[in-house]
Order: structure tokens, then sequence, then C-alpha cells
């Protein structure tokens, strides 16, 4: 039963051609957990075209007031529902796949991996991560809403 459940939902899968994963923008807010026990909050908003995804976080900086971050990604589709990530400067730094409303990839960078799933379910998208390296690493879950 589990074999047809899962033919069902790879036959129902969309093309993933031109568009990879759902597109509009979504608002809301993250949490991050560190090693050590520490943890903090943030606010976020996600674009995501269908090809590429531009995330804008705003943090507390300990008093020093809201520090802003943003990051682009284009997803270049490599066939079927698999693709691979660039940066803003077009240099391939990882790779992922869609199945439906669910996506995941991974991207490497100096010193470290980055990996990410994300669910849209209606007008709601998830995201659950974290990053990793030599002495550091971080998890976090973000709840958006679509705008």
């Amino acid at each position: 039963m589990k074999r047809l459940a899962v033919l069902a939902l790879l036959i129902a899968a969309p093309a993933f051609s031109a568009d990879l994963m759902p597109q509009g923008t979504f608002k809301g807010t993250g949490e991050w957990h560190g090693p050590d026990g520490s943890t903090g909050r943030y606010t976020i908003v996600t674009t995501t075209t269908g090809t590429s995804i531009t995330c804008t976080y705003v943090y507390e900086a300990g008093g020093k007031g809201p520090r802003e971050q943003a990051l682009t990604r284009t997803l270049v589709a490599t066939g079927g529902n698999f693709f691979t990530v660039a940066d803003e400067q077009g240099a391939t730094v990882g790779r992922g796949y869609c199945l439906g409303s669910e996506c995941f990839w991974t991207t490497e960078f100096p010193g470290g991996s980055v990996e990410e799933t994300l669910r849209f379910d209606g007008g709601t998208l998830e995201k659950l991560g974290g990053k990793h390296g030599p002495g550091f690493a971080v998890a976090w879950r973000e709840t958006l809403t679509k705008q």
C-alpha cells in the first residue's frame, strides 16, 4: 500500500521544468537554536518565483538594534524534479529536489554547509534547516504566511 501511495505522489507531482516550487511572498518568524541551548527569534520575508528564492532576515542584535541580511538563490533545473542551487554570482553551490509541495536542498560554502527543507501548504510555508561547520552549528524553524 505504501508503494502505491508513493507512486501516486510521484505521478501527481507537477513537472517542475519551469517552476521548481510554488510562487509567492511569505512573511513570518523564525527561531534558531544553538548546540549550547542558546536561542533567538527573527522575522523573515521569503519570495519564491518558481526558479529562485530570496530571503530577507531581520535579527535583533543584542541591544544594538535590528540587523538585516538578504540572500538570493537561483534554482536551475537538471531533470525531473532535481535542480542545482546557484549563488548571487551564478556559481553552483548546491543541489536539491522538489516533490509536490515539499522541497529540500543543501549548499556548501567555505568552512561549512547549509541544508533546508521547505513545505508549502496552502497559504503557509514552513522551513526547517541547519548550518554546520568546524566549531559551529545552528538549527532553525520558520513559519510563514503567504501575502
